[in-house]
């Protein structure tokens, strides 16, 4: 074997890798105190943007107080009611002085309920001017006060608050209150220590009117300055000419995101050097109209990290040095103790080649089973990640517990429905979301199904985190482990809430149906019958004699036949379901005809409280009918009252039926109403009793005294009207009854 100088071939490539480690080393430390540099940097601009629009936000709560003292200044309000200008500005004068002495505020304008401007108080001459802009557009849309960055006629970035002007109740006109952010600049400067200039695009402005108005306002008004943006407020008294190159590659920060650009930028400006950031600030209307131009100064950091790099380059050297002498030594040595070990080392080459054939064979056969292990347990880990997202994207709950009843996992649907959190139910038992609906033997034989290892079906009644109640059809199972024994439950449900409702629903529709059906087709044979009997018993009374006994019989045989005609009528009308005749009626006089014939008959231990909107649309209704709803409404709430006394309440006005009503009632849709509230303060209804209340037949009043037919009609009369009515009522706490009947369209102002 040829001898090598190992000593050559050793520190050769030391003495060239340390060269590279330390130009690897001091490109790294720059690279760190950029990086260092444009962190420190968008940390700034951050803390900058916080700060601003912190001090937004605390400089419009300011101006909201200031804005309520001035919407009720009492001889503001008299010259806005008198028109008159001059009295305007007498009046707003002392008040602008006061603002912008104590609050910094240089914009006060007063304008009318057009949005025209009355007076400018710091531009008296310019008045007159309808505004559009977004604060003011916003504000006579929601009548609220709206405030935000906004830019001015001239091109100059304002915090504006709009407030709608309400005297006497009516709107009079709109307050604006405005404060140029210059100063807010100055303070972030104070409070953060860098250098701030608000820039403007200049594609919202008008490069004639901005000009003139930066004139008038003693500022810089160069437009050329820089490419799409014009200075209008800065920290520094003089940019720096470098500036304009920096923001020509800044301009992606005008975009929507992100708000604060941290291509770090350095330029050097009366021998310090500054880096620059730019961040992009909205209007109220969101658009990205200007840019606030940040510049941190990092004169001392960079100084700071020179000075650390030359040293360390210093150790470096020094440390390289004394180690090449160190290894120059060792390795003399180690050359002589290499030329020893390679001749053993061949010896051991030649032993070692035979082993590596025999253990390459060995390995062959282990790699192969290794393959196939690692494809099966892939296989697994693809069919579980199914399984679990399964699970996950389920509609249905699923709770898996130990063998204790101890939940371990809850998915995503039974957070959704049952409103608990997953960390909140794991580690405890599912009686956290038990109702108390069922007794222990339910619970019982629930628990030795499932541990018996069979599989439990059946319906829960749980309770939600709100409080409210859920059904739920549920399949319990048990999860056996190694040797069958059961080491895990798992329990689906499927919320079936809306769909018992639904269920119930169409039973009680069907039920109301079947009932009006059959009522019908009895009361028209009834009704013949009853013709012929009351025509024969009418006929044979003009037969008697006056004053005889018989004819008193039949006089009390006619009444009772009458009476039975008029249940007839009642039955037909609550399973009638035609077109009747119909014309526009004005709902408020059918109440105050009906309450006339009401209080006569009413007790007077039932005073009648009544509140009837005279300004109502009409209604497109058969009068009779109406006064027969009100009638059975009103006599209703006079009987649950007639033991122990109390007010019967009516009251009638316009009610607007949005979608989310809509929803809760189909036989409604989105539009005017007329709603008519008819509250006692009587014995009250439990919930049963309140679901059967709209049955023919079902009354809750002594024989005798009611058929049971009075709200059915009702019910029968509202829905074929196109209405709605609707009960409220609990033991003890009276009633509620609500019609709805829809306005007629073409009355709608």
């Amino acid at each position: 074997m040829e001898k090598v100088n190992f000593r050559l071939w050793v520190l050769g490539p030391f003495t060239l890798a340390l060269v590279l480690l330390l130009g690897a080393f001091i490109f790294n430390s720059f690279l760190t105190h950029k990086k260092g540099l444009e962190d420190t940097s968008y940390s700034t601009s951050q803390s900058v943007l916080k700060l601003f629009e912190e001090k937004l936000r605390s400089d419009a709560e300011v101006m909201a107080v200031v804005m309520k003292f001035i919407l009720d200044d009492k001889n503001l309000q008299a010259a806005m009611r008198s028109g008159d200008r001059n009295a305007l500005i007498a009046a707003g004068r002392p008040i602008y002085h006061d603002l912008k002495q104590k609050q910094g505020i240089t914009h006060f304008y007063v304008r009318d309920a057009k949005r025209v401007t009355k007076i400018r108080m710091n531009r008296l001459d310019d008045y007159g001017d309808t505004v559009n802009r977004v604060t003011t557009l916003r504000a006579e849309k929601t009548q609220q006060v709206v405030y935000g960055l906004e830019l001015g006629k001239v091109g100059y970035l304002t915090l504006r608050m709009v407030s709608p002007w309400m005297i006497d109740g009516k709107l009079a006109g709109y307050i604006e209150l405005g404060k140029e952010i210059e100063s807010i600049i100055g303070e972030l400067k104070k409070i953060i220590g860098v250098e701030v200039a608000v820039t403007i695009k200049k594609q919202y402005l008008d490069r004639a009117k901005w000009e003139k108005g930066m004139l008038a306002l003693g500022r810089n008004h160069d437009w050329d300055i820089f490419p799409g943006s014009v200075i209008v407020s800065s920290t520094l008294p003089v940019l720096p000419k470098k500036l304009k190159t920096v923001l020509s590659t800044h301009k992606e920060a005008f975009s929507g995101t992100p708000k604060i650009k941290t291509s770090l930028s350095e330029i050097s400006y009366k021998g310090k050097y500054y880096d620059v950031n730019v961040v992009s600030l909205s209007d109220i209307a969101g658009k990205n109209v200007a840019s606030m131009v940040i510049l941190r100064d990092i004169s001392a950091e960079s100084a700071a990290a020179f000075t650390s790099v030359l040293l360390i380059i210093a150790i470096c050297l020094f440390v390289g040095a004394v180690l090449f002498i160190l290894f120059y030594i060792i390795l003399t040595k180690v050359e002589v103790w290499l030329e020893k070990s390679q001749k053993e080392l061949k010896e051991a080459k030649e032993k070692l080649e035979i082993r590596v054939v025999e253990r390459t064979k060995e390995l062959s056969v282990a790699n192969e089973r290794l393959r196939l292990e690692i494809e099966d347990r892939k296989q697994a880990e693809s069919e579980t990640k199914r399984l679990a997202a399964a699970v996950e994207q389920a509609a249905e709950m699923v709770l898996v517990t130990d063998k204790d009843g101890v939940i371990q996992y809850v998915n995503p649907a039974f957070e959704n429905v049952t409103g608990h959190d997953r960390r909140e139910v794991v580690g405890k038992k599912p009686d956290i979301i038990a109702s108390g609906k069922h007794d222990e033997a339910f619970y019982q034989t629930l628990w030795n199904t499932i541990s018996s290892g069979k599989v439990w079906r059946g319906r829960f009644i749980n309770k939600k985190k709100d409080g409210s109640f859920f059904d739920s059809d549920s399949v319990v199972s048990p999860i056996r482990g190694e040797g069958g024994v059961i080491v895990n439950y798992v329990s689906l449900q499927r919320d079936v809430t809306d769909d018992l409702k639904l269920e119930r629903k169409l039973r009680s529709s069907q039920k109301m149906e079947a009932i009006g059906t059959l009522a019908g087709g009895i009361a028209h044979d009834f009704n013949n019958i009853l013709t012929s009997i009351i025509a024969y018993a009418e006929l044979a009374h003009d037969d008697l004699k006056e004053g005889s006994e018989a004819k008193k019989n039949l006089d009390a045989a006619l009444k009772a036949g009458t009476r039975a005609k008029e249940l007839v009528a009642e039955i037909l009308a609550f399973s009638r379901d035609g077109e009747r005749a119909v014309s526009p009626v004005s709902v408020q006089a059918v109440v105050r005809d009906t309450l006339n014939i009401l209080r006569p008959i009413i007790p007077s231990t039932v005073p009648i409280h009544e509140s009837i909107d005279d300004n109502l649309p009409p209604v497109m209704a058969h009068r009779t009918h109406l006064a027969q709803v009100v009638m059975n409404l009103c006599m209703n709430a006079e009987h649950s009252m007639r033991e122990n006394g109390g007010v019967l309440d009516i009251s009638l006005d316009s009610f607007e039926v949005d979608e989310d009503f809509a929803s809760m009632y189909e036989s409604v849709s989105p539009g005017s109403y007329v709603r008519l509230t008819i509250n006692d303060a009587g014995h009250g209804m439990d919930k049963e009793t309140v679901e059967r209340i709209f049955e023919p037949f079902f009354t809750t009043k002594k024989v005798g005294e009611g058929t049971g037919m009075g709200l059915s009609v009702v019910h029968g009369i509202v829905r074929d009207h196109g209405g709605l009515i609707t009960v409220y009522s609990e033991l003890g706490l009276g009633t509620t009854f609500r019609v709805y009947l829809p306005i007629l369209e073409d009355t709608i102002v």
